[in-house]
């Protein structure tokens, strides 16, 4: 939320968001926030997916957690709640703490992975 928040007040100031990226997997992440949002190009979730895997593949933590999203819900990509929490998973690995807390209802719910009980 805090890329897509940048993206729409960039948008609404009339700035360009890319030129404040620095790295490429920065500007991979933010083009898929615009294809699943429809920001400034059509929505089009399975480019979304593309860009995402594309930063994910770079190990942008946020990308690897927006592409689990999508493979969670099946938004521009085949439904597949294991790989996505694998995704997850890596993201977490890296400090991102939206991951830790998706990993964390996936443990609860059993959605994805094995199911922990807690007593």
């Amino acid at each position: 939320w805090q890329i897509l928040f940048g993206i729409l007040l960039c948008a609404a100031g009339g700035l360009n968001i890319m030129t404040m990226c620095k790295t490429d997997k920065e500007k991979e992440n933010v083009l898929g926030v615009c294809f699943e949002h429809g920001l400034g190009v059509p929505k089009h979730p399975k480019m979304a997916v593309h860009w995402f895997r594309k930063a994910a593949l770079k190990s942008m933590p946020v990308a690897m957690h927006n592409l689990a999203t999508c493979l969670f819900t099946g938004e521009g990509i085949k439904q597949n709640k294991k790989e996505a929490v694998r995704w997850w998973a890596r993201a977490a690995e890296e400090g991102y703490s939206h991951s830790m807390f998706r990993l964390a209802l996936c443990e609860l719910s059993g959605e994805g992975c094995k199911h922990s009980k807690i007593d």
